[in-house]
């Protein structure tokens, strides 16, 4: 039975296909990032470092949203999700936490 990938692989996958882009093994030496520490933060995105991020970006081209989605280290969400999500919202459950006062 083939392993299901994980969210983050599919967008890196979509990025990958736009620069005819084969392999997370040439993704990998592309980006310098060593392979297996590529699938692992592939894996669990919120353990990539700064460094591999800006190779990601600078090799695949990431827009601000897709970026977003992996700094932030959550699931892969859409450009169209994205522009269906209000963050300003009259439900009170829902609104912005107000951010702290500085002295």
């Amino acid at each position: 039975m083939k392993r299901q990938q994980s969210p983050t692989a599919w967008m890196l996958k979509s990025y990958m296909n736009r620069i005819h882009m084969q392999s997370f093994t040439e993704l990998a030496a592309e980006t310098g990032i060593e392979y297996r520490n590529l699938m692992n933060r592939i894996n669990n995105p919120a353990m990539f470092r700064v460094y591999e991020i800006r190779s990601l970006v600078e090799v695949l081209g990431l827009n601000d949203d897709d970026l977003n989605c992996l700094v932030r280290g959550g699931e892969y969400v859409t450009t169209e999700k994205i522009t269906n999500f209000s963050r300003i919202s009259n439900d009170p459950d829902r609104a912005e936490p107000k951010q702290p006062a500085y002295t």
